[in-house]
């Protein structure tokens, strides 16, 4: 965990990693982006607040409190913005997961 449960802070870090600019704007660059906007409009909480170089909300995931981190460097820098956040939680990262795009479905309604 990155936060104690009972300090009212989060369980997960999850960095969905994208390039700034209008150029990445709906390309696969950005597939990290989309899936961090798809998941916070279900739960119709924008990820806006600028926090460790991030853009970030607190969203609810499988009953667990996430930190939903869209870093505002490029993907090349992105370590800058997970280093501040880990710094905080004063914790490892817990998983590094990486998206196959060609196997995700549209119909994953477990987000």
């Amino acid at each position: 965990m990155f936060f104690k449960k009972d300090s009212g802070g989060v369980s997960w870090l999850l960095v969905c990693l994208g390039n700034p600019g209008d150029k990445y704007e709906n390309t696969r660059h950005n597939v990290g982006f989309m899936v961090a906007d798809e998941v916070a409009e279900r739960q119709r909480k924008p990820i806006q607040r600028l926090k460790f170089k991030a853009l970030t909300n607190v969203l609810t995931i499988s009953g667990e409190k996430v930190l939903v981190m869209k870093p505002i460097t490029y993907m090349n820098l992105s370590g800058e913005a997970v280093r501040q956040a880990a710094a905080v939680a004063r914790s490892g990262i817990i998983a590094d997961i990486e998206a196959n795009v060609s196997r995700m479905h549209p119909s994953a309604e477990q987000l």
